[in-house]
């Protein structure tokens, strides 16, 4: 993907500027209430408890801070986007550095690895393997990689399938599984980590068309009507773990690896 298309996001500013630039602000803040939320969730459930942690696609430091409120005593990351690098400097310093891991290896070994929306980005298939490549090698012994991306797991998952925009994709699960276990990590769980809080992808399932419709309602009402936002963000946070529970649509998924 073009460091322009990442360097204008970044302009908007806010979390709007690395999540949905279409919708209201408060609306992408809820966003990530609902995957901060599935994630603490999942943490808590697989007793993970890293001392040491990278965020790959640091971006505004949203999960940076959230695993320093989580118990991690060193966090580190990096961005492709140089103004992203520059705004958090001042708050994490030197841990944040400029690498596009499409490219370039990471520096230093981790007790976990995280790529929380990230790697959906990287449209190019060789660029993405190299990618993956990256992120494992970061990968300390007895440490963890936990990517929360659309992996595509149901009928429609033997090819790739085209997200929101042209600047994302989802892929199958192998696509990621594959080249990770060939990197030395060994798939500890899959699990679905949001229903209706994504862009719903599993299209083999009898639900995803509700969820389609409802994704698309919510982005049409409240790019017209922005007072709603945090009515739909509510509405989203308070829904999701409940559809989670009863399996349905998941958008997203939570894929743990180990090193061993």
């Amino acid at each position: 993907m073009p460091d322009s298309y990442w360097q204008s996001m970044h302009q908007i500013g806010g979390l709007a500027g690395v999540a949905s630039p279409h919708l209201p602000e408060t609306l992408n803040r809820w966003f990530y209430k609902n995957w901060a939320g599935s994630l603490g969730r999942f943490v808590t459930k697989r007793g993970l408890t890293p001392r040491t942690v990278f965020d790959v696609g640091a971006g505004t430091g949203f999960w940076l801070d959230w695993w320093l409120r989580h118990g991690a005593e060193e966090v580190a990351g990096c961005d492709l986007v140089p103004l992203a690098v520059e705004r958090l400097q001042p708050r994490f310093g030197s841990r944040v550095t400029l690498v596009d891991v499409s490219s370039q290896p990471i520096t230093g070994v981790y007790e976990l690895v995280s790529v929380m929306n990230v790697l959906l980005h990287i449209t190019d298939g060789p660029a993405f393997k190299r990618a993956l490549e990256n992120v494992a090698a970061a990968v300390a012994p007895g440490g963890y990689l936990l990517l929360m991306e659309p992996l595509v797991t149901g009928p429609s998952g033997g090819s790739l399938v085209a997200a929101a925009d042209a600047n994302s994709l989802a892929r199958p699960a192998d696509a990621y599984i594959a080249p990770l276990c060939a990197s030395g990590l060994e798939l500890v769980v899959l699990k679905a980590s949001t229903a209706i809080g994504s862009d719903p992808i599993e299209k083999g399932r009898r639900s995803y068309r509700a969820w389609r419709a409802f994704w698309n309602i919510m982005r049409r009402g409240t790019r017209k009507f922005p007072q709603l936002a945090s009515a739909v963000g509510w509405l989203i946070c308070a829904m999701d773990p409940v559809l989670l529970r009863l399996g349905a649509a998941p958008s997203e998924k939570f894929a743990l690896f180990r090193r061993p």
